[in-house]
């Protein structure tokens, strides 16, 4: 095929391929000219689809050219330039979390500084001894409800047992099944013999605050048999006696009973072997 025969066949095109555009390099004209050329002189490729072929005769200006297109070249730069863009766009996502996560005024960080600050306490916690007999009763401030939700009263327990013999039961909750079936009445119906063993007072604490034990007090029959109900609501007593149970919902104590002398434990019994060892018939075994 000649030069005159491949320029007779482009002049009615002329006109119509001045502004077409070739999508695989961005030729200007030599796309719709090309068109126009039969299929069987283009060669084997189809200019449907420019990616299948290898080299293809462009036609510009009345001169034949030789646009020689490396298709897999091109694929594998693209490529390249795709990945290189989605890494700065995860790079980007990347450091605008780091510093909203690392920001003052981010509610996950203020959540994660107190879930340490709470861990630390307990860890703390965790290390004060359990109480023994020997030790004395921390001086701590408690709280005594008081009848027609009036305001609770502070009760300062080392001010409280001074020069007294007290027994003191600390429950892990008030009004739950363990507590007011068993350890509770245990203590409400031995008042009779412990007070002939010389107690003076009997003191029920436990982590529900003031109003609640008040109310289980004065619904067990615990009030009126002469047990005073203390709320450590902030667990301190709690924590001071190594017998704090730490979680995130609630501090809670740990089940136990104790006797003390002016303020000195004489008599401790644990749960920890068994509920019923801190019970009032084990305790008036001991007296």
């Amino acid at each position: 095929m000649g030069m005159q025969e491949i320029q007779q066949l482009l002049e009615p095109s002329r006109q119509t391929s001045a502004t077409s555009n070739c999508k695989t390099c961005s030729s200007v004209r030599h796309r719709s000219r090309l068109a126009r050329v039969p299929s069987d002189r283009r060669g084997t490729t189809s200019l449907s689809d420019p990616f299948n072929h290898r080299t293809t005769h462009f036609l510009l200006d009345h001169q034949l050219h030789y646009c020689t297109l490396d298709i897999g070249a091109h694929n594998q730069q693209y490529q390249s330039k795709n990945k290189m863009l989605r890494l700065f766009y995860l790079s980007s996502l990347l450091l605008c979390g780091l510093a909203s996560a690392f920001s003052p005024s981010n509610p996950s960080l203020a959540a994660t500084t107190s879930l340490y600050q709470r861990t630390s306490s307990a860890l703390k916690m965790a290390s004060v001894d359990e109480v023994k007999v020997g030790d004395k009763i921390p001086s701590v401030v408690l709280k005594e409800g008081q009848a027609d939700y009036e305001k609770p009263v502070d009760v300062n327990i080392g001010e409280l047992i001074a020069g007294k013999k007290v027994a003191l039961f600390a429950v892990p909750g008030a009004f739950t099944p363990g507590c007011s079936k068993s350890h509770l009445p245990s203590f409400i119906t031995a008042q009779k013999e412990l007070k002939e063993k010389g107690v003076d007072l009997t003191i029920c604490i436990a982590t529900n605050d003031a109003y609640v034990m008040e109310a289980w007090g004065r619904t067990s029959g615990g009030a009126d048999a002469g047990i005073r109900f203390l709320s450590d609501a902030n667990a301190e007593l709690s924590r001071a006696l190594g017998l704090s149970m730490e979680n995130d919902v609630m501090v809670r104590t740990k089940r136990f009973s104790l006797i003390a002398e002016d303020g000195i434990v004489t008599h401790y019994f644990s749960s920890a072997d068994a509920s019923d060892n801190t019970w009032a018939p084990n305790v008036l075994a001991a007296l």
